[in-house]
C-alpha cells in the first residue's frame, strides 16, 4: 500500500514537472512570436 501511494506520488510530480516545462515552452514561444512581430512592424515603417 505505501509503496503505491509513493508511485502516485512521484506520477503526479513528473506530472506537475511535465506541465511546468510546456507552459514554460509556450511562454518562450510567445514571447518570440511578439519580438518578431514587434521587429517586423519597426522594419516595415523605416522603410516608408
Amino acid at each position: 500500500m505505501k509503496n503505491e501511494i509513493n508511485r502516485a506520488l512521484g506520477a503526479k510530480k513528473q506530472e506537475n514537472e511535465d506541465q511546468k516545462s510546456d507552459w514554460t515552452q509556450v511562454l518562450f514561444e510567445i514571447l518570440i512570436k511578439i519580438l518578431t512581430l514587434g521587429f517586423y512592424h519597426i522594419e516595415k515603417h523605416k522603410k516608408q
